[in-house]
């Protein structure tokens, strides 16, 4: 047997924890694993949405209490926010925050217990404006912001996207979600977001 074959299992055994540990963050993608019961939900640019218990939900949709930018309905006569199937997706998709020009963007900030979670941002493009759902980026804390580019997605106007994000809250109990404009879209689009569901 080829002695390389033998060797390359060991070979690789630092190169796997390098690479657990290259740019490691208190922030980082992908799905979590766990219960994925809610712990915290928006209803960005919105009053509070009930629990839906025929859904089994036991969690309702706080109010939207940010401060930045414009909060609103979008585009006046417009179609309902339907899924891929073309089912209506929810109240929460029918409002959304956008966000303000120039780089304080639009934060979310929130208390939670030390832990993991899985942040769900919810996205439907509510207006034509092309000043609006082109591509922005999002920070959780001080970690590297990452692109939403609405502008790509297959959905849209009137559709639903969502993205999920692994998080590690640490012992300060502080995460800040901020919505904020590309700076290498040349002037960028305005962020924006329909509503955040925090799950653990």
């Amino acid at each position: 047997m080829d002695l390389y074959l033998l060797l390359a299992p060991v070979l690789l055994i630092p190169v796997v924890w390098l690479l657990r540990f290259a740019g490691c963050t208190h922030f980082t993608t992908g799905p979590t694993t766990g219960s994925g019961v809610p712990v915290k939900r928006i209803n960005c640019g919105g009053p509070a949405v009930a629990a839906d218990a025929s859904k089994g939900e036991t969690l309702g949709w706080d109010a939207d209490s940010a401060t930045a930018g414009t909060a609103g309905f979008g585009l006046v006569g417009r179609p309902k926010v339907t899924d891929d199937m073309g089912v209506p997706a929810g109240e929460v998709y029918e409002t959304w925050r956008v966000g303000p020009s120039g780089p304080g963007g639009l934060p979310y900030a929130l208390t939670l217990a030390e832990g993991d979670y899985k942040v769900t941002l919810k996205f439907a493009q509510l207006d034509t404006n092309p000043n609006i759902g082109g591509r922005f980026l999002v920070q959780f804390n001080n970690a590297a912001p990452f692109a939403i580019d609405a502008s790509t997605s297959v959905h849209p106007l009137a559709r639903k996207f969502d993205n999920d994000q692994a998080v590690h809250v640490d012992s300060s109990g502080k995460l800040t979600i901020t919505f904020q404009e590309d700076p290498q879209m040349g002037g960028g689009t305005f962020p924006f977001i329909n509503a955040i569901e925090i799950t653990k």
